[in-house]
């Protein structure tokens, strides 16, 4: 495992990744990573760095690819990642009955590794609003929504960007929500220090774009049309992004 020590950022990553999209599968005593075809290769990527796993296509669904690992080498070798890297309850539910154990969460998400980037990278979801009001008619929301029973996890979000309020209750999920300029600028920090690695990184640099235009106030001044129009068709693109992940 000291290889590991060398691949912390990346599996820091990994760990949130998975904690978004990947699946302890305990009746065919497997892990699963699931990415649209469009973003296979994030997958890839995984399986190089891993240097193990399977990557496929499924034949009965063309647009979804799954990254598999079934060896119980390769199981133990994620497991020894994993314990001390899972943030989240459910994760660590099923990682538990998947090897038979008893381990607790010992990290919570922070500034400071790539959990939080790849947890952003399955679940995060960056949108551009405009809004009837004229005084404030542009928005850039970052969300990210869990079930209920993972509410802790995005609390602890909450608090990393110092929000007070952003929580959102819709029967079982509970959803963090902000647009505000100060988070934003944490959010941007973080993530330009800890990359985005799925296509998701194009949305993200598409509504950092619209930031820039929206922070320097371009979209207010006499040739505000044009800013408008700027973030009118990075808004464009991005949707377009979205719907390809």
């Amino acid at each position: 495992m000291n290889k590991n020590n060398n691949k912390a950022p990346f599996l820091d990553w990994f760990v949130g990744f998975s904690e978004g999209d990947g699946c302890w599968n305990i009746s065919q005593h497997r892990f699963d990573l699931t990415q649209h075809t469009a973003d296979i290769q994030i997958l890839y990527k995984i399986k190089t760095q891993l240097g193990f796993g399977k990557v496929t296509t499924s034949k009965s669904r063309p647009n979804e690819s799954r990254f598999t690992v079934t060896k119980l080498e390769h199981l133990s070798i994620l497991e020894s990642i994993f314990k001390n890297r899972i943030c989240t309850t459910h994760t660590l539910t099923r990682f538990n009955l998947f090897f038979d154990s008893s381990y607790s969460i010992k990290s919570k998400p922070n500034l400071n590794d790539g959990w939080l980037s790849g947890f952003i990278d399955a679940e995060g979801c960056f949108i551009i609003k405009f809004e009837k009001d004229p005084n404030e008619n542009i928005k850039l929301v970052f969300e990210i929504t869990q079930k209920i029973l993972d509410g802790d996890i995005i609390l602890q979000i909450k608090d990393l960007f110092k929000l007070k309020k952003n929580i959102y209750l819709d029967r079982s999920v509970i959803k963090l929500s902000f647009s505000g300029k100060e988070p934003r600028k944490r959010l941007m920090k973080y993530i330009d220090k800890h990359s985005l690695k799925s296509r998701k990184r194009i949305v993200y640099i598409k509504w950092k774009k619209a930031s820039g235009v929206i922070d320097r106030g371009l979209h207010l001044t006499k040739r505000g049309k044009d800013g408008k129009t700027q973030i009118e068709k990075l808004k464009k693109d991005l949707n377009k992004w979205r719907e390809k992940i």
